[in-house]
């Protein structure tokens, strides 16, 4: 029986919507678009995990993250439970060694990466689901503002 392995990820938006993807270096799923994440290390709670995580991809500090969900993810060798947070992102991003390359996309740039680079299974609705739990909890994105 395969044993699931605990990981984090974090959908982080910035003050205009935007929010922070990073092109996945290694496998699972290399050259494409996901959120910031990866594996909790031993000893190690999901919230210092998520923090962790996100500095070492993208160099800046999640804001108040906030657990969104907990998924089942696989890629037919390893299986994951991933406690997906959410929350904001308010300095400019840079890849770290497990990231070939940071972004900040809104959702028409999500849609079109969607379609034409790839992101990883369920990124789309993920970022959805956290639009919507950051408008619920006072966060306002800039979309909203429009």
């Amino acid at each position: 029986m395969m044993t699931s392995r605990l990981a984090v990820s974090a959908c982080l938006f910035d003050p205009q919507g935007r929010v922070l993807l990073v092109k996945r270096r290694n496998e699972p799923f290399a050259g494409r678009w996901s959120l910031p994440g990866g594996r909790v290390e031993a000893g190690e709670s999901l919230a210092q995990a998520v923090h962790r995580e996100v500095l070492e991809e993208t160099g800046v500090t999640a804001c108040s993250p906030t657990l969104l969900r907990r998924i089942e993810a696989g890629d037919g060798h390893n299986k994951f439970v991933i406690a997906v947070f959410f929350g904001t992102v308010e300095q400019p991003a840079q890849a770290g060694d497990d990231a070939a390359a940071v972004a900040l996309v809104d959702v028409v740039a999500l849609a079109r990466l969607a379609e034409t680079e790839g992101v990883t299974p369920g990124l789309v609705e993920i970022v959805t689901m956290a639009q919507q739990r950051l408008r619920e909890t006072g966060g306002a994105l800039a979309s909203d503002r429009s």
